[in-house]
């Protein structure tokens, strides 16, 4: 029986793993993946500083969830590469960010009957190339070539610029931390001239987006990828997209309630940004368009919730939160008022903290 593997990157939040989690259980129960062995490995990508990894461990959405504590560093990357180490071997790797919803039971097939046999992966189309690993599903065989040609790179230099001649040392203690699938940013030897060319080459050390890197090693490495219908619906007037939706055609004049009803999953976006106000030091939020969207990504994250939770899992979790705190303890140097904040428009999506 083929082995996938479901990989949900938690971070700080309570709510979006919960509901990501929920959808994911509810659509296998309904057959999304009959013929297939499934694990659902939930990587606990937040600070100490959270106790949030409680809406999994504490409540019954975590039975028959292997969690894994990231104890290396805390970025989306390394979360990715943390889950398929140790999960490998597996014929299938699916990483997905926890504000993604799969709405039906068909996203597994509609993502197995595009996939070719010599496709290193599925997902929606990156802006920076390829595959976006936000969620998208993986030949694990590819992904572990890539990972043991990453371990078994020596070069302690980022590289860049055209034909890679531009370098700079990687800082000391962080050239594990790029030996990895999913986190490799290292770039190619001088001289060399990949089939596509990077977006980004000329943009400086280590611009590669989570999973890019790999993208363009498995093109030299005779892979090919394919990209699944899907259309990003963007709110101008607030300088955000709204989602990714899987499954609906690009083409198509439809806006975002339409495609919420059509696609078969959904990436919402600004899921971890949202709790930006709690967890960054002072004088870190200082982006426009996350410090004014946060009140609009909470209220939509408190109702996502609400509609994917069941009830009783939701009044268990309003209890640890009361019981361990939103975090264990404000920054010292964050808004004073921050948690207050974050309350009240939680509160206006429908959710009383």
């Amino acid at each position: 029986m083929p082995r996938i593997v479901v990989a949900i990157t938690h971070s700080y939040t309570w709510f979006w793993t919960q509901a990501c989690l929920a959808a994911l259980k509810r659509t296998l129960a309904e057959g999304a993946a009959d013929g297939f062995g499934v694990e659902i490995v939930v990587v606990d990508n937040s600070w100490e500083n959270s106790p949030s990894i409680y809406g999994v461990t504490k409540t019954r959405l975590g039975e028959g969830v292997r969690v894994v504590e990231n104890k290396v560093l805390h970025s989306h990357s390394v979360a990715i590469d943390i889950a398929f180490k140790s999960s490998w071997p597996m014929d299938y790797f699916v990483p997905i960010d926890s504000d993604c919803i799969v709405m039906r039971p068909s996203w597994l097939t509609e993502f197995l009957s595009r996939l070719r046999p010599t496709d290193y992966g599925i997902g929606a189309l990156h802006s920076e190339l390829g595959v976006c690993c936000s969620f998208a599903l993986y030949n694990a065989q590819a992904v572990k070539r890539m990972a043991d040609a990453s371990a078994a790179n020596p070069d302690r230099h980022f590289r860049w610029g055209d034909g890679f001649a531009l370098s700079e040392p990687i800082p000391d203690g962080h050239e594990e931390i790029l030996k990895g699938p999913f986190s490799d940013r290292r770039g190619w030897p001088p001289g060399t001239v990949l089939r596509e060319r990077p977006a980004g080459l000329t943009r400086g050390p280590g611009w590669y987006e989570p999973g890019q890197m790999f993208h363009f090693w498995a093109l030299e490495a005779g892979y090919t990828y394919s990209i699944c219908p899907s259309r990003t619906i963007r709110d101008d007037a607030r300088g955000i997209p709204l989602g990714t939706f899987y499954g609906v055609d690009p083409a198509l004049p439809m806006g975002y309630n339409e495609c919420r009803d059509a696609c078969w999953a959904v990436h919402f976006w600004g899921g971890t940004r949202a709790q930006d106000m709690v967890n960054l030091q002072g004088g870190s939020l200082t982006d426009p368009a996350i410090i004014s969207n946060i009140g609009f990504w909470l209220e939509r994250e408190a109702g996502w919730w609400m509609n994917q939770v069941p009830a009783d899992v939701r009044a268990e979790t309003l209890n640890l939160i009361r019981e361990y705190g939103w975090v264990r303890k404000v920054r010292p140097d964050a808004r004073p008022d921050s948690l207050t904040r974050m309350k009240a428009w939680y509160k206006a999506g429908g959710v009383d903290l």
